[in-house]
């Protein structure tokens, strides 16, 4: 038991790295500050003034990698049905870039 429990909470730490690592490349501190820092004044402990804390968020936003924000205007959806004898229809449904056209 104490083993387990001494092998989760070193794995943990590790864990939240690859985390800070893979969605923000480089500024692995500066998610950990923001995320371990409050704006709660009368709370001392880990307090980082709001119009610093924010500053640090921003810049985070700006770096930050996987967020998911695809450019709509450039990607379409592709669908393509496959009817079995066995089965009702299939819709295999994927994203497909779409090129620029030059007029």
């Amino acid at each position: 038991m104490l083993v387990t429990s001494v092998a989760v909470l070193g794995l943990l730490p590790l864990a939240l790295r690859c985390y800070a690592h893979a969605r923000y490349p480089g500024k692995e501190a500066l998610w950990l500050r923001v995320k371990t820092t409050h704006s709660t004044s009368y709370v001392p402990f880990r307090y980082l003034q709001a119009d610093v804390r924010s500053k640090m968020v921003t810049e985070l936003a700006a770096n930050r990698r996987g967020s998911g924000r695809v450019d709509v205007r450039r990607v379409g959806v592709v669908c393509e049905s496959r009817r079995s004898s066995s089965e009702g229809v299939k819709l295999k449904v994927g994203p497909r870039i779409m090129s620029e056209k030059k007029v």
